[in-house]
């Protein structure tokens, strides 16, 4: 696979880190990924298909390529958290965009890497604060 060309359907899966429960920290979530690239950049479609609370709702990503360095963000249509590990859908509102960073392992022919969201806190009276609250490590294979 040429990683200069990764349009097509992919499947992976997420890993919760700092932000999520001790059950939260051990489960997984798997999802879908259809890609279209043009030149660098790339836009697609996301849905979660299974494992710890999986999303009802489609997200959008807009990323970029570099080399074997992928980067985007995906949203999901509404709303959604969780709460003594419990998902809450709220539909009036859009998802926070949620920040994705990772490399192409080209031995086992994967992207993997990071994910973080962050939401607004004033801080000593900066409006522009911000400040993580959730995280975690994913990856993705063609879905062959």
């Amino acid at each position: 696979m040429s990683v200069h060309n990764i349009a097509g359907k992919w499947k992976g899966k997420i890993r919760f880190g700092n932000g999520y429960s001790d059950l939260a920290r051990v489960s997984v979530l798997y999802f879908e990924l259809d890609i279209t690239q043009i030149g660098a950049t790339i836009i697609g479609t996301a849905m979660d298909k299974g494992g710890y609370f999986p999303s009802p709702d489609p997200a959008t990503i807009i990323g970029e390529l570099k080399k074997d360095k992928l980067t985007f963000v995906k949203k999901y249509s509404s709303a959604h958290y969780l709460l003594d590990d419990q998902l809450i859908v709220d539909t009036s509102a859009e998802g926070p965009p949620i920040f994705y960073k990772g490399n192409y392992d080209a031995v086992r022919q994967i992207f993997a890497g990071t994910w973080d969201f962050e939401e607004e806190k004033p801080f000593w009276g900066a409006a522009d604060s911000k400040s993580t609250i959730g995280c975690g490590t994913w990856e993705m294979e063609r879905d062959i």
